[in-house]
């Protein structure tokens, strides 16, 4: 199977664009990691000669050359990368004419550039904090890792403005560090879905803690964040597919699914805007007998065999 690599993108190239030179190491695998000084993206040596040519055909004044640099490895080596961004960040617009993209924890808020982090924009990348424990922001670096979590690209931080910080804090307060509700704070955007399966979320509604119905450029469905998806069966994890820390269900083949565990957990109830909800129930229910009849079975031995489920796993409050 060929090593996975990330592909050399118009937003990998504009970011080469004005600079002298690319930095590349290889691994004792032989894979190729190339760098700009602020991130780090694992390539081969194809896309890097592509690269090049493709930067050089912009006309420039003076060529961009490949210089290789072992600490490229060495720094790779030392990653952590044990703690992973289930949350969706919150896009600010720009300071100081640069656009960067606010994650957060219940301790602190994290900032990267925001075009290195979309030149990592393809399926099944997930997002990692190197090591967040730490107080130097210089340890915070974004770690990209693959579905079998080999190191993808690193993205440096950024030093968040002390401006936006206040914003933060007081539209988007951090959890309490008495973990006390904050009662009639706003919405926290940061767990709201943006990037899909289906194209960016154009719009987007919770259904509970959690939990999103998304409509997006090319399709939707319903999204539930990492956290959540212990609440639901296995049976249902079957029918889903993980995109960006969110288990989601398509709406044309998949989404009934979710629908009914969020019934049969009661973490959702029919909305009161639908007046016979036993007949919503029921085309839900006729829907799963005829195309997931296997999904239907499960759920109907889990119900003989099985006493009432346990509540759903609370989230933090940084996830309501």
């Amino acid at each position: 199977m060929p090593d996975e690599v990330v592909p050399i993108s118009k937003a990998v190239v504009d970011i080469f664009a004005k600079e002298p030179r690319v930095n590349y190491a290889k691994d004792d695998k032989g894979s190729m990691y190339i760098c700009d000084g602020r991130f780090m993206l694992k390539t081969n040596q194809d896309d890097m000669d592509n690269l090049i040519e493709r930067v050089n055909r912009r006309g420039r004044s003076q060529e961009i050359t490949a210089a290789e640099n072992p600490r490229i490895i060495e720094y790779i080596d030392k990653i952590k990368g044990d703690y992973e961004l289930t949350r969706q960040p919150y896009d600010w617009a720009t300071h100081d004419n640069k656009s960067f993209y606010i994650f957060a924890d219940d301790k602190r808020y994290y900032g990267y550039n925001s075009r290195y982090v979309d030149a990592f924009n393809h399926s099944g990348s997930r997002l990692f904090i190197n090591d967040k424990e730490s107080s130097d922001i210089n340890n915070h670096s974004m770690i990209i890792k693959s579905r079998d979590s080999e190191v993808l690209g690193v993205v440096l931080p950024i030093k968040i403005p002390d401006t936006l910080i206040k914003k933060l804090k007081k539209d988007y307060p951090l959890e309490s560090k008495k973990g006390k509700d904050r009662e009639g704070s706003k919405e926290n955007p940061l767990t709201y879905p943006r990037q899909t399966p289906w194209g960016e979320a154009r719009k987007c509604e919770k259904l509970c803690p959690g939990v999103f119905t998304v409509e997006a450029v090319k399709g939707g469905g319903i999204m539930v964040i990492k956290d959540m998806t212990a609440a639901l069966s296995s049976a249902a994890h079957k029918r889903g597919v993980m995109h960006g820390g969110f288990m989601c269900f398509d709406k044309k083949h998949a989404k009934d699914v979710a629908i009914r565990e969020l019934l049969d957990k009661k973490l959702w109830s029919v909305p009161e805007r639908i007046k016979d909800k036993a007949a919503f129930e029921e085309n839900i229910n006729n829907t799963l007998r005829e195309y997931h009849p296997d999904y239907w079975r499960s759920r109907e031995r889990g119900r003989q065999n099985t006493p009432p489920s346990k509540p759903a796993p609370a989230l933090a409050h940084s996830d309501r």
